[in-house]
C-alpha cells in the first residue's frame, strides 16, 4: 500500500467528499438512460518520472495519483508518460510502480504476451499505458484463451514517420464492460511534442492512419471491426494547428467526446504549462480568456451508435481556486468522458 502524505484540513475535506461517492460513480449526463451500457473513459498524462522541476519527486507524485485515480471514477484510464524509467531502491520501473499502488484501490493493467508488444521487438520509447477498473470492465481473450492486449510503435500506425516519432509506444485492449458495453478497443497514444514541420508531419500521418490500423488489428485478430475508444495526448490543438492531428481524426470519422451533451470545466486547459506559465505547474489552472480552453489531451471515439454523455476536464481545488496539492501529480489534469458502446 501506497503511504500517503500529511493531509490538510481541507484535503481532508476533498477526501472525504471524494469518498461520499461510490466508486467509479460519475454524475448522471443528459440523455442518459438507466439502460444504456456506459463507461466512463479518462485520458491523463501523468509525466515522467524525470517531470521537470519544480514538479514534486515521483515518491511523492505517486501518492497523489492513487488520489487520483481514486477520485476520477474511471473504467479506462489511458495513461501517458508512465515510463520504465527507473524509480525508487528496489529497482522497480514507473509503470511498475503505478501498477503496484492503483491495484488495491481496483485497478489493473491488461496482460501482454510478447507476441502481441510489436514495440519491444525494436527499441521503443515507453510512453503510453491503459488501466481498467477490475469490477467494472473485463479484458477480452482471442479463441486461443491469450489476452487481446498489446503495444505498437508509432511506425506500426504509419510507416515512415520520422525517427522522432517513430518508437513512441501506442498501448491497445479489446475490452468489455460487466454492464454489457462492447466489446471495444481501447488505445492509449502519445504523439511527439517537437514543434517543427516534420514532427506535424508524422502526427497528421499517425491521425490518419489510425482508423485503417485498428480495423486491420481487428481482421488479423478475429475481433471484426468494433468501437474504438482512443484516450491520447495528441500534443495538438485547433488554435495552433487547426488542420492538426485533432482535426484530420474528426474528418476521417472520429468524434469528440468534447461535443457531449453535458461539459465542464471546459474553460480549462488540460495542461498547466503555456507561455504564460511556463513551469506546468502553477498555482491555480490556467483558462482561456474565450471560455474555451487549449487542450491537448482528447478522448475520441469511433463506431456504429457509440455516442457520449458528459464531458470534463478534471481538477481539484481549494476554496481559493487553489490546485489542492494531494491530487496533484502531473502537470496536466485529466480529462473525463462518459461514452454509451452499445452490446456487439
Amino acid at each position: 500500500m501506497p503511504s500517503f502524505p500529511r493531509l490538510t484540513a481541507a484535503v481532508l475535506c476533498a477526501l472525504a467528499l471524494v469518498a461520499a461517492t461510490p466508486a467509479g460513480a460519475t454524475e448522471p449526463a443528459a440523455g442518459e438512460r438507466a439502460a444504456d451500457p456506459a463507461l466512463t473513459f479518462v485520458t491523463y498524462n501523468v509525466c515522467k518520472a524525470t517531470c521537470d522541476a519544480p514538479a514534486p519527486p515521483w515518491s511523492v507524485r505517486r501518492d497523489r495519483l492513487v488520489n487520483v485515480v481514486r477520485a476520477l471514477g474511471a473504467d479506462v484510464i489511458g495513461m501517458q508518460e508512465a515510463t520504465d524509467l527507473a524509480v525508487g531502491a528496489r529497482g522497480g520501473t514507473q509503470w511498475t510502480d503505478i501498477r503496484r499502488v492503483v491495484k488495491p484501490v481496483g485497478y489493473a493493467a491488461p496482460r501482454i504476451v510478447p507476441r502481441n508488444d510489436t514495440c519491444e521487438r525494436r527499441d521503443c520509447t515507453h510512453t503510453a499505458r491503459l488501466l481498467y477498473r477490475t469490477a467494472t470492465v473485463a479484458p477480452v481473450s482471442l479463441p486461443d484463451g491469450t489476452p487481446a492486449a498489446g503495444y505498437a510503435a508509432l511506425r506500426d500506425i504509419a510507416p515512415g514517420v520520422s525517427a522522432t516519432s517513430a518508437p513512441r509506444e501506442v498501448a491497445w485492449a479489446y475490452l468489455r464492460g460487466r454492464d454489457g458495453a462492447g466489446p471495444f478497443l481501447a488505445v492509449s497514444m502519445h504523439l511527439a511534442t517537437e514543434k517543427d514541420a516534420q514532427t506535424e508531419a508524422d502526427r497528421v500521418a499517425v491521425a490518419r492512419s489510425l482508423g485503417p490500423w485498428a480495423d486491420a488489428l481487428g481482421a488479423r485478430l478475429g475481433m471484426g471491426v468494433v468501437p474504438v475508444v482512443l484516450m491520447a495526448d495528441l500534443n495538438s490543438f485547433d488554435r495552433r494547428q487547426p488542420a492538426g492531428a485533432q482535426a484530420v481524426l474528426r474528418a476521417t470519422g472520429w468524434s469528440d467526446a468534447w461535443h457531449a451533451p453535458r461539459r465542464a470545466n471546459i474553460g480549462i486547459n488540460s495542461t498547466n504549462y503555456s507561455p504564460t506559465s511556463r513551469t506546468g505547474w502553477p498555482s491555480r489552472p490556467l483558462r482561456n480568456r474565450s471560455g474555451v480552453a487549449s487542450r491537448v489531451d482528447y478522448v475520441m471515439y469511433r463506431g456504429a451508435d457509440v455516442r457520449a454523455l458528459s464531458y470534463k476536464v478534471m481538477v481539484w481545488l481549494g476554496s481559493g481556486g487553489e490546485f489542492l496539492d494531494a491530487f496533484r501529480a502531473s502537470d496536466h489534469n485529466p480529462v473525463r468522458a462518459r461514452l454509451v458502446i452499445p452490446p456487439a
